[in-house]
């Protein structure tokens, strides 16, 4: 399975990383962009949507990702805000 999201910056990433059980990700990439803080973030493995999502919750600035979080690749996600399915 394939995730990806937005974040506003590398440290919320890195928060969300702590939080996680990575051991259900088989590959992580942090794409950032050019102009602004903001990164894009694909996870690939059997770690699910769901559990995702709780662990973005969990994440003082979590909003963004949470947003724009997808069950796609990245170059399939619009990785626009208000687009997800989930609702805190």
């Amino acid at each position: 399975m394939i995730i990806s999201f937005r974040s506003e910056c590398l440290a919320d990433v890195v928060l969300l990383l702590a939080v996680l059980d990575c051991t259900q990700c088989e590959r992580i990439s942090i794409h950032p962009d050019r102009v602004f803080p903001d990164v894009e973030v694909e996870v690939e493995g059997e770690l699910a949507l769901k559990d995702l999502q709780l662990a973005m919750a969990q994440i003082e600035d979590g909003h963004v990702m949470l947003e724009t979080v997808a069950q796609a690749p990245r170059e399939q996600n619009s990785m626009c805000r208000m687009c997800s399915d989930f609702f805190y």
